[in-house]
């Protein structure tokens, strides 16, 4: 299975947070499943430690090095995501989750996230 993992869902995952669901962690530790997390998410995470709104064990060079050592590849933004994310409704005004969504609906990918906003698009999220 594919799935692309939210923000937060790779910082829980990275920091073994009880916030995570097992059944969550299971299938991102499961090497079966293709793990994606968005290089937006990177972005999003980068800017929110820079203004202070975001406590990391590490920098950005760091949770780039997790995620390669937790098997989890960085899914590039792509012009066919943008150009889908130009065509989603206006559910959703945050920018990094638009592009989060636009690159699950392009590649197919089932989405790890808390946010039932998503919901509204058409994609798959599971959370439980």
């Amino acid at each position: 299975m594919r799935y692309l993992i939210d923000s937060h869902t790779f910082i829980w995952f990275g920091t073994d947070n009880d916030l995570l669901p097992t059944s969550i962690r299971d299938m991102i530790a499961n090497p079966d499943n293709d793990i994606g997390i968005s290089i937006a998410s990177f972005w999003e995470l980068g800017i929110k430690y820079s203004v202070g709104k975001l406590s990391l064990q590490t920098n950005i060079l760091g949770l780039e090095q997790q995620a390669y050592d937790l098997n989890i590849d960085i899914v590039p933004i792509t012009i066919q995501a943008i150009h889908r994310m130009t065509l989603l409704p206006q559910h959703h005004k945050g920018p990094f989750d638009r592009i989060i969504i636009a690159t699950a609906l392009t590649r197919g990918d089932i989405i790890l996230s808390t946010d039932s906003d998503f919901d509204e698009y058409g994609v798959v999220r599971l959370w439980k």
